[in-house]
């Protein structure tokens, strides 16, 4: 870390590099495109991973996922696997899929790094078929871009399918084209002339008589 940069930002920045907070050890400062001061650390049992510098000192985070951090007593749950693979898949470099969501800065939201937030806002799955979806793939895992969908759910919302918010809620063309009673083809053409999603879905299409 650029000991030049942590002194311009003046006396409230807290440098933890080689400080040690339960199994965890801090190395230096990460790059990251979230919010606050986050730390590259390594766990005792080898792992390493990116950490919020609030979690290290008040204590939230002690150590890596796979050591855990279970004292909510809810780790039986099936959606705490689900939270933990979430994680793992944006945080860990040696996980399966990495690549693919840390690798490509797609990241968990800062209260997320607690499994009860996590499961105080999605909820309980609805049935064992269902997973975690993100609304818009472009962004990280939070309240407002998660949602509990279904594999087929899932190919429906997928990146070539064009989705829409209106009204505080998000689905692809074909299930809005549907819902107002909109021929899809011409809710398509709509858009791309320009108009906006407020008139291309709510005003009705001309009569041919």
């Amino acid at each position: 870390m650029d000991k030049t940069n942590s002194t311009l930002r003046g006396s409230r920045f807290i440098d933890l590099a080689g400080q040690r907070f339960g199994q965890w050890t801090v190395i230096d400062e990460a790059e990251t495109p979230r919010r606050g001061t986050h730390w590259n650390c390594v766990c005792d049992c080898g792992n390493k991973s990116i950490v919020f510098g609030a979690d290290l000192r008040r204590g939230t985070s002690t150590r890596c996922i796979s050591c855990g951090n279970t004292s909510h007593g809810l780790s039986k749950l099936p959606e705490y696997k689900i939270w933990l693979g979430m994680r793992c898949r944006c945080e860990c470099p040696t996980a399966t899929g990495y690549s693919r969501y840390g690798g490509r800065r797609i990241t968990v939201c800062d209260e997320w790094h607690l499994f009860e937030a996590f499961y105080r806002d999605i909820g309980p799955r609805p049935s064992p078929k269902h997973t975690i979806e993100r609304i818009d793939n472009a962004l990280g895992y939070s309240k407002e871009n998660c949602c509990w969908a279904t594999r087929t759910e899932q190919m429906r919302n997928m990146g070539r399918n064009h989705l829409i918010t209106f009204r505080g809620k998000t689905q692809c063309l074909q299930d809005w084209a549907a819902e107002m009673g909109t021929n899809k083809n011409t809710l398509r053409k709509r858009l791309k002339r320009g108009w906006s999603v407020e008139r291309a879905l709510t005003c009705p299409a001309r009569s041919r008589t």
